[in-house]
């Protein structure tokens, strides 16, 4: 019975064998047949060589148009740049012109120096008396007290003073004075 079963098996092994093998192929063939595709295909569809120029025809005028745009963009861009140029050197020449600076004026005793509106002065040497105008006298904006300086009240050494107004508001001095202006003034 041994020698019967010995057989069976090797009999049934060979027919597992070929079988299996049939299997496989079967399989394998699909599986190249899936991946490469079958010609005429969706996986694998013919075309013409017309249609492979039209479409690479299609795709140089669209790469030439986009080639035009981006050589008018960059001139445009070039062209914004020197604007830009051109804006940053004004705003620079109207910020030198905009800030003036003091002046040094010297006032022999007697003199008057009236101020307009906005013009601010700094008494460096000397002595000199506020002139008050029409609404009010002079600012120390360094005393900061909210109190005018009067006609006939001493100017302070070395306190930034403001004329609010352009309406005869000054300073006379009473010896030499060594002053320092910012904005319209007039000697007299």
């Amino acid at each position: 019975m041994m020698k019967r079963l010995g057989y069976v098996n090797k009999r049934h092994i060979a027919l597992l064998l070929i079988l299996l093998t049939l299997l496989c192929s079967f399989f394998a063939i699909h599986m190249v047949q899936a991946v490469t595709g079958e010609p005429g295909t969706d996986a694998n569809p013919l075309v013409s060589q017309d249609y492979v120029d039209t479409k690479l025809a299609e795709l140089t005028t669209k790469l030439n148009e986009l080639a035009a745009k981006n050589t008018e963009l960059v001139a445009k861009n070039t062209e914004l740049a020197a604007s830009v140029d051109n804006l940053n050197k004004l705003v620079a020449a109207q910020q030198q012109a905009a800030a003036p600076k003091f002046e040094v004026i010297e006032l022999e005793p007697g003199k008057t120096m009236l101020l307009g509106a906005s013009t601010e002065i700094v008494l460096r040497g000397g002595k000199a008396t506020a002139i008050s105008g029409e609404k009010g006298g002079l600012s120390s904006l360094t005393a900061g007290t909210g109190v005018d300086i009067i006609t006939g009240q001493p100017v302070p050494l070395n306190h930034l003073i403001l004329s609010s107004r352009n309406d005869g508001r000054g300073i006379k001095a009473t010896v030499k004075c060594w002053v320092l202006v910012k904005g319209e003034y007039t000697v007299k």
